[in-house]
């Protein structure tokens, strides 16, 4: 209150400094609007920023999401290939073994073959041998025979120069 009587007294005494105050008054109240209306575009900014803020945030979380997709998509293929490359090397290696093994088992067909071969040859040399023995016994029965023969006709023969 006292300023108002202050200032009512200061009007009185000089015109033209009411005149400056009106002037006054009236520039600060535009100055007032300006700035209250500078302060509401400075909050639209700041609001227009932090939306502006979000969305580059969303952006970036689903940019990011991609690329961890990506990442996952990439490292899922990497993996794969990898399976592949050692897939292939399995079936390299048993391709090998394969071959090592069909070897091996015409190796062994041979083997057997041959055995089968010398248990046949061993088979008819056995019967060839049984064969001859027999041959033999027969022989020697008939030698026996002709040995008796002989010693009867000799005997015979002893006998018939012999003087009684």
């Amino acid at each position: 209150m006292r300023n108002i009587e202050i200032e009512a007294n200061v009007m009185e005494i000089t015109p033209e400094f009411e005149i400056e105050m009106n002037n006054f008054k009236l520039q600060t109240r535009q100055l007032d609007k300006s700035l209250h209306n500078q302060y509401g575009l400075i909050k639209k900014f700041q609001d227009d920023f932090r939306n502006n803020e979000l969305n580059v945030l969303r952006e970036l979380d689903k940019s990011t999401t991609k690329i961890f997709n990506f990442m996952n998509i990439f490292e899922t293929y990497i993996q794969y290939n990898t399976i592949m490359a050692k897939n292939n090397e399995i079936k390299q290696k048993n391709a090998s073994l394969e071959c090592e093994l069909f070897q091996k088992q015409y190796e062994l067909e041979k083997k057997k073959e041959k055995k089968v071969k010398a248990e046949k040859e061993e088979n008819q040399l056995k019967a060839q041998l049984d064969t001859l023995k027999q041959s033999i016994r027969q022989q020697a029965a008939y030698n026996k025979v002709l040995g008796h023969k002989y010693n009867n006709e000799l005997n015979k023969k002893n006998q018939i120069h012999k003087p009684i």
